[in-house]
């Protein structure tokens, strides 16, 4: 196998996936994720828990957990061309209705996804699976205050469907969501749509 060198140390990766999640809450998620080929690795053998995904990072994970296809050629977003890295996981997602595109739209791939903009991709898929529920007024308002407008009733509805865990009162959507919580999150879509793993 390959080994990967750490401090002082030499890991199989065979026999660590990575090397920065044992005391992680979510570390079985996490690996689940890799062994199914949804999450990558990178090349120190770590995973980074506590930094972000950007937006490209998240279609393709969104890509690679429903083995989306990308079917067209069409340009949808000014800032991806058909020769960008992020081309086909975006394109995907748009043509499933889960990004939304247009002549003038731009998706940003290289800035970091906030919880809010992760929870509305996620909420969108959960629709298409059948699998929203219907929030009441009381419930959207309880996050009202921590979610920009657009995402109220998706991150609602993400909670509400325990796809989002423990939202405590320090929740706030406007922040970068965490590559451990989004490992979280994916992984609990794929529970609550029957996906297998």
């Amino acid at each position: 196998g390959t080994f990967v060198y750490e401090y002082d140390k030499y890991y199989d990766t065979n026999e660590k996936i990575y090397l920065d999640i044992d005391e992680n809450d979510k570390k079985e998620k996490i690996e689940t994720l890799y062994n199914n080929g949804i999450l990558n690795q990178y090349h120190d053998g770590n995973f980074y828990p506590d930094s972000y995904f950007t937006r490209g990072e998240f279609a393709q994970i969104i890509k690679n957990a429903f083995a989306l296809q990308c079917v067209s050629t069409k340009q949808v977003f000014k800032d991806i061309g058909i020769r960008s890295r992020d081309f086909v996981s975006v394109g995907a997602l748009y043509e499933k209705g889960y990004v939304l595109g247009g002549e003038s739209a731009y998706f940003n791939p290289n800035e970091y996804i906030t919880y809010d903009d992760a929870a509305v991709i996620i909420s969108r898929v959960l629709k298409s699976f059948g699998k929203s529920k219907n929030i009441s007024a009381e419930t959207v308002e309880g996050y009202s205050v921590r979610t920009a407008d657009y995402a109220v009733y998706a991150t609602a509805n993400c909670i509400d469907t325990k796809i989002i865990e423990n939202a405590s009162d320090d929740y706030n959507g406007f922040d970068y969501a965490r590559r451990d919580d989004i490992a979280g999150m994916v992984y609990n879509l794929m529970m609550v749509v029957g996906k297998s793993l």
